[in-house]
């Protein structure tokens, strides 16, 4: 079956899709050939060095999975009426840093380092009630708040362990209150407020593994991309406003937006604003 034409787009970006005739993307990859290799073509229109980025590809531009394989492309498997949308196939290309390249190693290096210092500060804070957690419904509503957001702990891909919630911040703040309400969903992500590993209230309760492929270094290259994209209108998090917000916020959007993906878990106590509204509350993977 002939190939059809494509929308390429990078990936969680707000950037116009680039209208790519088949012909030019013909094999996925192909070691032995030099032409038609849609991984190519990606990384020239997108201006991504092959030897500090990978690459892979989505037919929906949402969360990371779903992944378009090679074997598929090359034997036509995504060509037919079930992926094409008005005749035509929209791909995403995600890109991630290599772990041994030089962009990651400073990049990765900042990001954990936040983490450990984040996290020991944590443990000598007291826990506070779930009246006191906000949910990220909040990220357009007034708040005095100018906290900076913390980084994901390294996440375990276990059960069997205490639930141990981590605090995460309100993506509001007073100065951006006039930013406009993202589409509304019964998916909140809720801010829960410094528990201690040893909380009595949530011993004994476990929680699912993390889902494949969600590491230390995954979180840090997500929440890079978050903090930098605003999502496309009508996605979770999009701003109309976006090229006005401080990097602060941003940074409470990203966190907001990975808590609402993979990163996030329902919150073993619900807050009081979750309750009142009927959404259900969620909180970082411990």
């Amino acid at each position: 079956m002939a190939l059809p034409n494509l929308l390429l787009q990078q990936f969680q970006t707000a950037s116009i899709s680039d209208f790519i005739p088949g012909k030019l993307v013909q094999t996925y990859k192909v070691p032995t050939s030099l032409l038609q290799q849609l991984e190519d073509l990606a990384f020239g229109i997108f201006d991504k060095d092959a030897s500090q980025w990978s690459v892979h590809f989505h037919f929906e531009d949402e969360v990371c999975e779903g992944k378009a394989l090679p074997f598929l492309w090359n034997s036509g498997g995504y060509f037919d009426e079930s992926c094409l949308k008005t005749g035509k196939l929209p791909v995403f290309a995600h890109f991630g840093l290599k772990p041994n390249s030089s962009i990651s190693s400073s990049s990765q290096s900042s990001v954990q380092g936040n983490a450990v210092s984040s996290s020991v500060n944590r443990m000598s804070r007291p826990i506070l009630s779930s009246s006191r957690q906000t949910t990220t419904d909040e990220m357009t509503g007034p708040r005095t708040t100018r906290e900076q957001p913390e980084v994901q702990k390294t996440p375990f891909a276990g059960g069997g362990q205490s639930r141990k919630r981590h605090r995460v911040e309100s993506v509001s703040s007073s100065s951006e209150a006039e930013a406009p309400t993202p589409r509304r969903s019964k998916r909140h992500s809720c801010r829960a407020e410094d528990a201690l590993p040893g909380d009595d209230r949530l011993d004994g309760d476990t929680v699912p593994p993390l889902p494949p492929g969600v590491t230390p270094g995954r979180h840090a290259l997500d929440f890079d991309a978050y903090r930098v994209s605003n999502p496309r209108k009508g996605q979770y998090g999009h701003k109309d406003s976006w090229s006005e917000i401080g990097k602060d916020y941003r940074k409470k959007i990203a966190h907001a937006r990975l808590i609402y993906g993979n990163y996030g878990i329902p919150s073993p106590i619900s807050c009081d604003r979750c309750v009142k509204e009927g959404f259900e509350c969620r909180v970082y993977h411990p």
